[in-house]
């Protein structure tokens, strides 16, 4: 085209060189501005993954021939399985370092893949964080992190054919798959469930189930949950009363029992210091009549940062983290379930007691490691407390609390959950 235009005159070349030059200059400044924009608004950078594992964790990494246990950094394209005894919890941080985004636990005999797990790279970002993971089979609990600037967004493929979305601070939901069918579980929150074009929008204590080549049916109510602010969503007040117990030694401190954030989640802290005994903890009146109920089961979560007493201390009731149920029976007398967790165990009798020595039945306390969130499931508590002596009829309180002398735990996520 230039050499056209010098054929019929210089001035006209010069014009054509001046033109085609001042486009492409435009060209070149659009594609630079509106690709910078784009690069702004969209580029992505992985998040952090960490794994604590219980028990055997398996982990097979990209590009990996062969599984492997011992891995606690996790890359994105993960394949996590566990064996029917152990447990995982996945931590997935943001591009800081520092905020937790959502946490997901991953139970016995589960095979889950981490297909998605990207944030955007700069503020200007339009993007939510992205969490994608599928579930051959098995169990897992997912929670989205609380106090995050931008919205978490995340999916849960599982067999056969559903879609589970969680996107609303604070959902802690259950996505159970084998290949015959999924089930979802919203304990807080809410989550959208779709297959076969259909979506089901799910609220706490609703569940939903996809069978093969079928939509997700309508949602039913599951379990009701007892307990009011078991996930400590909202302060102590209305629900929750905490109880300190003037300690043995007055001239110690009883310890405290506080609401925080830990991985996203809304936690209990309980601390003490001492050289003697101490209680602290929080009590929730429950109040409600149980019979004709099938099933009452107890979930939480806790972790045990410290303890200095071994075992559960001299009478097996000083434990760093204990729940105790207060009951009614139907003739009327007032029992007591209770269950502890401690870490520091030592075999010798007399260094302590791993069960309750001075409760009429000897309820046997769980070893726990030392800080790892872990993850509390009862039995029919019905069976159990008719096993005791007799039925239940009503459900008085829940006492969450450490004892001893000095320690340090955590808990969050507490269901009492009852069946008709």
């Amino acid at each position: 085209m230039i050499a056209r235009a010098i054929e019929r005159g210089p001035e006209r070349a010069a014009w054509t060189v001046l033109l085609t030059s001042f486009f492409t200059f435009v060209a070149l400044v659009g594609t630079v501005v509106f690709g910078g924009r784009w690069w702004l608004q969209n580029a992505q950078v992985d998040q952090g993954i960490k794994l604590v594992p219980s028990g055997t964790v398996l982990v097979t990494r990209p590009g990996r021939p062969a599984p492997e246990v011992g891995i606690f950094d996790i890359p994105v394209g993960s394949t996590i399985s566990t064996e029917p005894t152990a447990q995982g919890t996945l931590t997935f941080v943001g591009p800081d370092g520092r905020q937790v985004l959502a946490t997901v636990s991953v139970y016995g005999s589960t095979i889950l893949a981490i297909n998605e797990a990207n944030s955007p790279s700069f503020v200007t970002g339009v993007q939510p964080h992205r969490i994608t993971l599928q579930v051959t089979s098995g169990r897992v609990r997912a929670t989205v992190g609380v106090d995050v600037a931008r919205q978490v967004r995340i999916e849960v493929l599982s067999a056969p054919g559903a879609v589970t979305v969680l996107d609303t601070p604070g959902s802690n939901v259950t996505i159970q798959a084998d290949p015959t069918q999924t089930m979802v579980t919203v304990r807080e929150g809410a989550a959208m469930v779709t297959a076969q074009g259909s979506a089901v929008p799910l609220g706490k204590d609703q569940r939903a189930v996809v069978r093969p080549a079928s939509a997700p049916n309508l949602a039913v109510s599951v379990e009701q949950n007892l307990v009011q602010n078991g996930d400590f969503a909202t302060p102590f007040d209305g629900t929750w009363q905490v109880e300190a117990l003037a300690p043995a030694d007055p001239s110690e401190q009883p310890g405290t029992a506080v609401i925080t954030t830990v991985n996203g989640r809304r936690t209990v802290q309980l601390d003490r210091t001492g050289n003697n005994w101490g209680h602290v903890g929080i009590t929730q009146a429950i109040n409600r009549d149980v019979q004709g109920l099938t099933s009452l089961r107890l979930n939480m979560d806790g972790f045990i940062g410290g303890q200095d007493l071994r075992n559960c201390g001299l009478y097996g009731t000083e434990c760093p983290l204990m729940v105790k149920i207060t009951y009614v029976d139907v003739g009327g007398g007032q029992h007591e379930w209770l269950q502890g967790f401690y870490w520091s165990y030592d075999p010798n009798p007399a260094a302590g007691l791993t069960w309750c020595g001075s409760c009429q039945v000897h309820f046997v306390h769980i070893l726990w490691g030392l800080g790892q969130w872990q993850t509390f499931s009862s039995d029919n508590l019905l069976q159990i407390f008719q096993a005791n002596g007799p039925p239940a009829a009503s459900i008085k309180s829940i006492s969450i609390y450490g004892e001893g002398h000095t320690y340090s735990s955590q808990f969050t996520d507490v269901q009492l959950l009852a069946s008709e």
